[in-house]
């Protein structure tokens, strides 16, 4: 993970490891605008693929109506303390305004439990800032553009990790990962064809240059595994900022799982979640 705390906190060119969790896309490339909609995400492993030898659907995309609300709920915690970091807050931006210079809401404080609900509308296809006094700032996008035909409430299943300065230089140690202060990182979660979190899935990053890429183990991260674990989470460190694609395979037989791209900003975290473009939940 890498990243610069809110408030301009950065502790220097330290040795980082990424951790992070959470689900998150955006842009699509190779034909699809968007994941259909994913509002109970189950946490369990496993290795359903059949959809992958189904016909791609076809996915139009869901036109924008700020008259049809649609509540986001998510539940942010410090993945140290396990707990809500202090001062948590979130608030959503376009995805034409990766800089967020025009927020669609104010930022909505936590409550004591770490859940955060924004106000956001049909055709939502965005992301959001998350912020903490203590953590590194992260960029999350979610697992589906909002629909009101599906729910008015769009709620994700398990907790969002964040992370504080000194975990990442504790991790650093572990692995002598020098990160770039002006780079990012990318979490991704993996998905099934059930929409299950999955092992046997390869990432990759376009350009990966000195990027490096990581797995989670038993929820610790591992530089030299080659696909994911029944943790379904992996992920990429130092990625310079800008737009990026990442592209999940199947470790086995390289099949084509999900390709997604998306922006890194210098000194965050940008999280998206995979699954394939067939099959139920996904």
């Amino acid at each position: 993970m890498t990243g610069r705390v809110q408030h301009g906190f950065w502790p220097g060119r330290a040795r980082v490891m990424a951790l992070g969790a959470a689900l998150s896309c955006t842009e699509f490339a190779d034909g699809a605008d968007e994941l259909p909609v994913m509002t109970n995400l189950p946490n369990l492993a496993g290795e359903d693929w059949r959809c992958l030898s189904q016909e791609r659907p076809s996915s139009p995309p869901v036109p924008v109506d700020t008259n049809r609300p649609v509540t986001y709920r998510g539940t942010w915690i410090d993945i140290g303390t396990r707990a809500p970091p202090p001062n948590l807050r979130a608030r959503a931006c376009g995805i034409a305004d990766p800089s967020c210079s025009a927020p669609l809401t104010p930022f909505a404080l936590a409550d004591s439990t770490g859940l955060v609900e924004l106000p956001l509308f049909h055709g939502f296809a965005g992301y959001l800032e998350v912020t903490s006094d203590v953590t590194v700032p992260t960029v999350a996008f979610l697992g589906a553009t909002l629909t009101a035909d599906v729910s008015a409430v769009y709620e994700e299943a398990v907790p969002r990790t964040l992370i504080q300065p000194a975990a990442l230089v504790g991790l650093a140690d572990v692995y002598g990962i020098v990160i770039e202060p002006t780079a990012g990182y990318i979490s991704v979660f993996a998905l099934n064809c059930s929409g299950s979190l999955t092992g046997n899935v390869e990432l990759s990053l376009s350009n990966q240059g000195s990027a490096v890429r990581y797995y989670f183990d038993n929820n610790f991260p591992s530089i030299t595994l080659e696909t994911t674990t029944p943790d379904g989470h992996g992920g990429f460190v130092n990625v310079p900022g800008g737009g990026a694609t990442v592209s999940a395979t199947l470790g086995s037989t390289g099949e084509l799982v999900r390709t997604a791209t998306l922006f890194v900003r210098p000194s965050w975290g940008s999280h998206i979640v995979l699954g394939p473009y067939a099959g139920s939940g996904n």
